[in-house]
């Protein structure tokens, strides 16, 4: 039986779930498998803590993006969906800060959620956000949980 006379019914079990959503996202160290799985682990997360709007972690296509990529103008134009990923190291805030820099320089998206491999706690994520607004005019949308 060829593919257009198949019945629904005879799809592959191992076929992954279409990607209905694109989150392009920033501030990752590179554009590894690890790294988006990492950005997924945040998402189910939120979806597990009653994030609805999350759905399926799997449904969404997650494009890692450095800072500094000439086409990140053209993308921030193009793509409605943005994170800023912050670690949680000694040096999270100042890479945070670089990679917003450099958003404002290309010039970037204008307003992200913030990724943070942690629920947010008091001092990084808070200041974060705020250096964000203030300097960057970035607006970071906090999702706690």
């Amino acid at each position: 039986m060829d593919a257009l006379t198949s019945s629904p019914t005879e799809s592959s079990p191992a076929s992954p779930p279409t990607a209905q959503h694109t989150l392009m996202v920033v501030g990752l160290g590179d554009t590894s498998s690890a790294q988006v799985a990492r950005v997924r682990q945040v998402l189910e997360r939120w979806g597990s803590a009653g994030r609805h709007w999350v759905a399926d972690p799997d449904a969404w296509r997650i494009v890692p993006v450095m800072a500094d990529s000439p086409d990140l103008p053209c993308l921030a134009q193009q793509q409605a969906r943005w994170g800023l990923w912050v670690d949680d190291d000694r040096q999270a805030f100042r890479r945070a800060h670089d990679t917003l820099k450099l958003l404002q320089e290309q010039p970037g998206p204008r307003q992200m959620i913030m990724l943070h491999p942690a629920p947010p706690t008091q001092g990084l994520v808070p200041n974060v956000r705020a250096v964000a607004k203030a300097v960057f005019d970035i607006d970071l949308l906090v999702v706690s949980a």
